[in-house]
């Protein structure tokens, strides 16, 4: 069973023990505590449970099971969400290392294909929408492409090299759809590299 189905499978108790007796929910909630202690930081905070009650009123069991689902809950969408960005991540790792095999394979441009590719390029940055990329995002995209362009025209393999890595990360945190978009010409650009 693995962390997320775990976190389920306390998440599951929370609702199922709401018939249950006091001292039943203070066991779960106690365990609950002690296993994601270390984990979810300040778990028992706004826990009745863990409150002092100088009031004289009683500990709200089924507030404490709400709050600790609610927590439990949080913490297992976050764990999903790197799970997933982990998957994008290797996927778009995975897709870029293909790209650039394939183009350095087939590629064998000349100066003058390079400047009309960098221009197509320009264009495909202008359609990325504005919700995935800023204008200042866009420019500074741009700028980093001609970076590149200079680079390989210059011969500065090394420099290139890490010129196009850095546009890789700088793309994988704007999405499928800008990586998606600048692929073509960086794979070109490796394959003017080799």
């Amino acid at each position: 069973m693995g962390k997320i189905d775990t976190l389920q499978k306390y998440i599951d108790a929370c609702d199922e023990i709401k018939s249950h007796s006091e001292n039943e929910k203070d066991k779960l909630i106690d365990e609950i505590v002690n296993v994601y202690n270390n984990e979810i930081k300040n778990i028992h905070r706004g826990l009745d449970m863990y409150e002092w009650m100088s009031d004289g009123r009683g500990i709200d069991y089924d507030g404490d099971i709400i709050k600790i689902k609610a927590k439990l809950i949080n913490y297992k969408d976050n764990l999903e969400m790197e799970e997933q960005k982990r998957k994008d991540e290797l996927e778009l790792a995975r897709l870029g290392q293909n790209n650039i095999n394939l183009s350095a394979n087939a590629n064998n441009s000349n100066n003058i294909n390079i400047s009309i590719t960098l221009e197509q390029a320009i264009k495909n940055i202008e359609q990325i929408p504005e919700e995935t990329m800023s204008k200042d995002e866009k420019d500074d995209l741009e700028d980093k492409l001609s970076g590149i362009d200079a680079a390989v025209k210059s011969g500065k393999k090394e420099k290139a090299k890490e010129k196009i890595a850095g546009v890789l990360k700088f793309l994988a945190d704007k999405g499928a759809d800008a990586l998606i978009a600048m692929l073509p010409y960086l794979g070109q650009m490796a394959g003017m590299i080799k």
